[in-house]
């Protein structure tokens, strides 16, 4: 009887006539579906610790019902949400890259105080290692500034409308 039942299961899966769904056709809809909400203009719901009253077991009967959001709340104009995503990846990469300029800076000021330490190395009042630590302090600086930045954008698409995991590339764009 045990060995049936799975062997039951896949014959009822396998029928003819049962609709089977590919990953593009799903998110080919979901995409459609999507669209008519923005078009329709419906307001999504979002809910909080806050909205959830204490004592209850978070069941649906305990959310207080949504109200539409206003229309501010829509993505504006010309700011899409590929557009969010391609200036938050656009900074991070050039974080990175900063970040390796940096590193590369530290190893090379490293290796030029070792070699400033020989007894045979005379100390000059513009040392390389002075212009290695003012360029890692530029550096230090340019990331930072950069990290604000994509902070800034971030924060932008949040109120813009967008949901984190939609900025941070973890949902299909629209």
């Amino acid at each position: 009887m045990k060995r049936l039942l799975p062997l039951a299961a896949a014959l009822l899966l396998l029928r003819p006539g049962f609709p089977a769904q590919s990953l593009a056709d799903h998110a080919r809809q979901e995409g459609e579906r999507r669209k008519e909400v923005d078009r329709r203009g419906v307001a999504a719901k979002t809910f909080r610790n806050a909205d959830i009253r204490p004592g209850t077991s978070g069941s649906a009967a305990a959310i207080p019902p949504t109200r539409a959001a206003p229309a501010s709340a829509a993505p504006e104009k010309g700011r899409t949400l590929r557009s969010f995503r391609a200036a938050i990846s656009s900074l991070e990469r050039s974080i990175r890259q900063e970040e390796e300029k940096l590193g590369a800076a530290r190893r090379r000021l490293e290796l030029e105080v070792r070699r400033e330490r020989l007894p045979s190395r005379r100390a000059s009042p513009n040392t390389q290692s002075d212009r290695l630590r003012e360029t890692i302090r530029e550096l230090d600086r340019k990331i930072l500034r950069l990290r604000a930045e994509r902070r800034a954008v971030y924060e932008e698409g949040l109120r813009a409308g967008w949901q984190p995991g939609e900025l941070d590339g973890h949902a299909i764009l629209r």
